[in-house]
């Protein structure tokens, strides 16, 4: 018999004390992070410092949940710190995709990317099922994996 548990955790954002009202898009990825982890204006939490707040993750802790994270981080801190229990990834802004950086975490401890037949969303994906495999099939869980996205800029074509 399949486990009982919340399906869908947005449903109810008084209880965690977010509102939706406060999410807005930003050009720099950090800002809109800010926004979904905090449920507050990026400008109310310092961006990347994420201050005078509790993140997502933090509140579903505090509710059971295991929380679990693969990606791309950017804030300060380090997603363990600011209420994951699992993660994977880069502390940085961007990365190459197939070299990887020096902050890739694996959990609390430096991960060396493989010199070949590495791709960091390949990875990503794969820690994350690792981490969803390895979560008690009774405890609710949110898992939160953003990527970094390549993004390409197109010469506009000159009309004939």
């Amino acid at each position: 018999m399949a486990a009982k548990f919340p399906r869908r955790i947005w449903t109810n954002w008084q209880t965690l004390e977010f509102a939706s009202h406060s999410f807005i898009t930003a050009p720099k990825c950090e800002t809109t992070r800010a926004t979904l982890l905090s449920g507050k204006y990026h400008h109310q939490v310092k961006i990347a410092r994420l201050q005078n707040c509790r993140t997502i993750a933090e509140h579903l802790r505090q509710l059971k949940y295991r929380t679990l994270m693969t990606g791309k981080w950017h804030m300060d801190q380090t997603p363990l710190e600011r209420g994951f229990q699992r993660y994977f990834g880069h502390l940085s802004g961007a990365t190459n995709f197939f070299t990887g950086d020096d902050t890739f975490l694996l959990g609390d401890q430096p991960f060396s990317v493989p010199a070949n037949g590495f791709y960091t969303t390949d990875a990503n994906v794969d820690y994350a099922l690792e981490f969803l495999n390895a979560s008690p099939l009774d405890q609710p869980l949110f898992c939160m994996s953003p990527s970094t996205l390549r993004i390409i800029r197109c010469k506009r074509r000159k009309a004939k």
